[in-house]
């Protein structure tokens, strides 16, 4: 039976945390180890673990580094055949080391495994940041109720349900610490296992998002996932390089018409949030790359 290692970086949201492990240790099938690196959090997230979970194995990084750096310690401080990643607002339905168990043993030759990350269902109804959500998970990510076994086109790899076999992961050295805000290094790492010729496995599972979903929330999230464009671009290619103002104003043009059939097929209400998550990720785009020409 194969071993498996949690890993949960976590800065700043003991609660949450908590909710997270309790799900962790409440697993169909026990976890080999749970390991929850604290990435210098100023609160005390260290104690709370240490006295409510003493089961877990608790790190603390000296500062605050960021998620990749945090899961690279816990990577080295496992012991684990397949490593586990979630984060800490996340919460692993009860039989989802079950399902990726069997996911493995059904498709031996995968080097990854994992599922897909949505909104609590009571916020499904009326939540429309829940609901903006979902389409991207389901219409533009391609979530679906289907396994799929496959290189970058397998959904899979978003580190709040994802799993690497714990060779690959030496293999490919981990995550790409220069990524130092939550945004990218689970995509990067994904492209760097494919390009070693391995491939993933999708298993319809659904791990619960317990962030606000307001609109705070959601700015902060896309924002994020601009600061790690920069880098991955860098790496990898893709257009918009350039964070100026002729960058911005070709790629607003270009998407404006893309905007029209939006209104028909998702609504005003997830185009505009549509919209908004745009200028977001551009704003963080725009503050990584002064951030590091400074």
């Amino acid at each position: 039976m194969l071993k498996f290692s949690i890993i949960i970086p976590t800065y700043r949201r003991r609660d949450l945390l908590r909710s997270c492990l309790e799900s962790c240790v409440r697993q169909e099938q026990p976890a080999h180890e749970i390991i929850v690196v604290d990435d210098a959090s100023p609160d005390d997230t260290a104690t709370m673990v240490r006295t409510e979970f003493p089961e877990v194995i608790s790190l603390r990084l000296e500062q605050n580094s960021g998620p990749a750096t945090a899961r690279n310690r816990g990577i080295a401080a496992a012991s684990g055949d397949v490593i586990v990643f979630t984060d800490d607002d996340c919460l692993l339905p009860p039989d989802f080391l079950v399902r990726l168990a069997d996911g493995y043993q059904s498709c031996p030759d995968i080097a990854g495994a994992g599922g897909y990350l949505e909104a609590p269902e009571e916020l499904l109804s009326h939540n429309p940041y829940a609901q903006y959500d979902y389409y991207m998970t389901h219409t533009v990510y391609g979530f679906g109720p289907q396994p799929v076994v496959g290189g970058l086109e397998c959904p899979a790899g978003g580190t709040h349900s994802m799993s690497y076999r714990s060779r690959v992961l030496a293999e490919v050295g981990g995550f790409d610490e220069s990524f130092s805000s939550p945004g990218g290094e689970d995509a990067d790492l994904k492209v760097r296992v494919v390009a070693c010729g391995y491939s993933l496995l999708y298993v319809p599972v659904k791990v619960v998002h317990r962030r606000l979903y307001n609109f705070r929330d959601f700015w902060r999230q896309y924002f994020a996932h601009g600061r790690g464009s920069p880098v991955y671009q860098r790496k990898h290619g893709g257009a918009g390089q350039g964070g100026g103002r002729r960058s911005f104003v070709v790629r607003v043009g270009g998407r404006v018409l893309g905007l029209v059939p939006d209104l028909f097929r998702i609504g005003p209400r997830l185009t505009l949030l549509k919209i908004v998550a745009g200028v977001a990720g551009f704003a963080g785009k725009v503050y990584e790359v002064r951030r590091r020409a400074h």
